[in-house]
């Protein structure tokens, strides 16, 4: 085996080994740290999510479920591996369309080169 290959399979992720989610509960509950994945999956009714993989300050690893309003929040805001993030749960409400509840959320973003300049997660 040559080193490539040593490498690559030291590397590869089975789908039993994704980090598990992070469950929002209280509202006003928050979470920070690094972007350090971002995969896509296919649901069964055939819709597309993206599933972000964030690194806490503590080392740990979730990844953090499709929320519509939090999925929108980070596609506008474009994050990718390497951004930094800090996403509060803002509790739940009903929608005005279909009366259904939702979760909400509020994001900040600050970018992999942002936070280089800063000197403080690098």
């Amino acid at each position: 085996m040559n080193e490539l290959e040593r490498l690559l399979r030291e590397r590869m992720v089975k789908p039993d080994q994704y980090p598990e989610f992070y469950r929002f509960e209280r509202e006003g509950e928050e979470l920070m740290g690094e972007i350090v994945g971002k995969r896509r999956i296919r649901r069964d009714d055939g819709r597309e999510d993206i599933i972000y993989t964030i690194r806490t300050a503590d080392g740990r690893e979730w990844s953090i479920p499709s929320y519509a309003v939090l999925s929108r929040l980070m596609e506008e805001q474009n994050v990718q591996p390497g951004d930094y993030v800090l996403i509060r749960y803002e509790g739940e409400r009903r929608t005005r369309r279909m009366g259904r509840p939702a979760k909400l959320f509020s994001l900040g973003k600050v970018s992999r080169e942002e936070a280089r300049k800063l000197g403080e997660y690098t």
